[in-house]
């Protein structure tokens, strides 16, 4: 399945969000920090420090590239590249209709760039119907 495919599954009305369909191969990819660990607990306590020092090499990325949007996966790394971009502006969210609650946001920085925030993908139990 298309990451396009995906998003719209979970809401819809985001297609406005996105200006074109894209291929996974086309969108590139990364962790906010480049540390191993089996999962964020692994690296909670260093986060902001690793997350600093990667941060110039996505800098580049983001404007090598002229990317509009950012997925994020999970809070912590959501909220840090929030606030690393500027991305203050609210624009849109969504709240799964069931007993999780978890709401996923869409934020903008002046400059138009787009972040969502997302659960990870690893904490949704996917076959389970209803999501929302």
């Amino acid at each position: 399945m298309r990451t396009a495919e995906i998003i719209a599954h979970f809401a819809p009305e985001w297609t406005a969000h996105f200006n074109r369909k894209f291929h996974i191969r086309e969108v590139p990819a990364s962790n906010v920090c480049f540390v191993r660990s089996r999962d964020e607990r692994g690296i909670s306590k260093d986060f902001e420090r690793y997350a600093d020092l990667c941060w110039s090499f996505h800098v580049q990325v983001i404007k090598e590239l002229s990317i509009k949007m950012i997925l994020c996966f999970g809070q912590k790394a959501g909220l840090y590249v929030k606030a690393r971009t500027g991305a203050k502006k609210s624009i849109d969210s969504f709240k799964e209709a069931n007993d999780r609650g978890w709401i996923t946001e869409i934020f903008e920085n002046e400059e138009g760039l787009k972040i969502v925030i997302t659960t990870h993908p690893s904490r949704v139990a996917l076959q389970n119907r209803p999501l929302w």
